[in-house]
């Protein structure tokens, strides 16, 4: 396919700066694409190439919530005329554009109804599923309880997995191509679809105004402290309680320990501190090895600690050279990972090298654009597909295995069987039913 007169419109979101930088790796190959997006980030990841008026006065609607609670009228009009304004520019964009990337489960128009229309146009839509919440089970998601961690109701887990399971097969069905990853779409997807891992994060620090860093002398001497960086978006989801309590437990057994934690401050904020750590701890209940965080540590070689369940089956299921570099261990062994990194200067500083190099060449935004216009011709690699009938996996993400197991018996309790919405999948439903400690019905 030639992209000379192919025009790229890649909406309505941003994940962790993903698709800023996909929309930089597009642009440096000659592509013509515009990204833009519908909410304001609160990490300031910016990055839109394209603020279309509409689209402006809409973001005005929606940012104010004081009106919420003082003038329920005046925050239901102000949330109307946000969908009309949202809905009117991207009918424009239906028929302005060729080729549409769309990420977390959304589109251009509410219930994702484009899809339907782009596929009658014959108009080429890839969906990314693959990053977490969109496509994951409800139930085996900690990403809804609060930061503090208080837990949700089980009525609200059961109407979000419906609700999920109905996401991902709508994309399936309408979408050109659906991304998503092992262990986070593969239960309620119907058809395969591209495995993201044989993909990559599109990673690239651009525009973003930094500290100037000086390496420290001192860094060289033993008896220095060891700086440690923990940023959490969600303390309660990415595990921060068990960490500051393994911090803590290291310093009580002597260890010398500069713990820094970095929450709900700007993007670039979070990249000076990681300059001046030794390494960092991304997360607990992690269902990849290099998520977000860890991917921006990578790019300054800085190694991470990412903690997780079931990580040797996935990497059966990750092409052998695009497996990326971390310090990964099972959710109880996390303590331990962090002070084999304390004690083996040499161990982190060969696994941030190594990070490095993978970020800045597996993972460079040219080379993840090549892949998706690879995507796009249609000239995909057998090994870049990825069967979710052959993947199963019950541990989910963000939270610990003990949780999902009570979840899920709160569910069946209260809603029967079917309210995991896995009918397509028996062998699975069996599983997560063993899991739990259910009797197969």
């Amino acid at each position: 396919m030639s992209f000379n007169n192919k025009h790229i419109l890649i909406a309505p979101i941003e994940i962790a700066g993903y698709y800023t930088n996909l929309n930089k790796g597009l642009k440096s190959l000659g592509v013509k694409c515009d990204y833009v997006t519908f909410d304001h980030h609160p990490f300031g990841y910016g990055g839109e190439s394209l603020n279309p008026y509409l689209i402006c006065l809409a973001k005005r609607c929606k940012r104010s919530k004081s009106n919420q609670i003082t003038n329920p009228l005046s925050f239901l009009c102000q949330r109307l005329a946000f969908e009309f304004l949202v809905g009117l520019w991207g009918i424009y964009a239906i028929f302005k554009y060729d080729i549409f990337i769309f990420g977390f489960g959304r589109s251009l128009l509410r219930w994702n109804i484009d899809l339907l229309l782009l596929k009658i146009l014959r108009k080429k839509t890839l969906s990314v599923l693959g990053h977490g919440s969109e496509a994951r089970p409800a139930f085996i998601d900690g990403s809804y309880q609060t930061k503090e961690g208080l837990q949700t109701s089980v009525e609200f887990i059961q109407k979000r997995t419906k609700a999920i399971s109905k996401v991902v097969k709508f994309h399936q069905k309408y979408c050109t191509i659906v991304l998503g990853t092992p262990f986070s779409t593969t239960q309620y997807a119907h058809a395969s679809f591209i495995n993201m891992f044989a993909i990559g994060i599109p990673y690239l620090i651009n525009n973003i105004v930094l500290e100037e860093y000086v390496e420290n002398p001192v860094s060289l001497i033993s008896q220095r402290p060891v700086r440690i960086l923990h940023s959490p978006s969600h303390p309660a989801a990415k595990g921060t309680p068990i960490i500051n309590k393994a911090i803590e437990n290291l310093r009580k057994r002597g260890f010398n320990i500069e713990y820094i934690t970095v929450t709900g401050r700007p993007y670039s904020d979070v990249l000076n501190e990681i300059q001046y750590c030794d390494f960092i701890v991304d997360q607990v209940y992690s269902d990849t090895p290099m998520a977000g965080f860890a991917t921006e540590a990578a790019w300054f070689g800085k190694p991470a600690v990412v903690g997780g369940y079931d990580f040797d089956y996935l990497k059966k299921l990750v092409p052998e050279e695009m497996w990326p570099p971390s310090k990964i261990c099972i959710p109880s062994q996390i303590e331990q990972a962090i002070e084999e990194l304390i004690v083996n200067r040499q161990e982190r500083l060969k696994l941030g090298e190594e990070a490095k190099k993978f970020v800045q060449n597996k993972w460079s935004t040219k080379e993840i654009a090549r892949r998706y216009l690879k995507l796009i011709e249609e000239d995909i690699p057998n090994e870049w597909w990825l069967d979710p009938k052959s993947v199963n996996y019950i541990y989910g993400a963000v939270q610990s295995c003990e949780r999902s197991k009570e979840i899920i018996r709160q569910m069946v309790k209260q809603f029967g069987v079917k309210s995991l919405c896995l009918s397509h999948r028996p062998d699975l439903e069996a599983t997560f039913l063993e899991f739990a400690g259910i009797d197969s019905l």
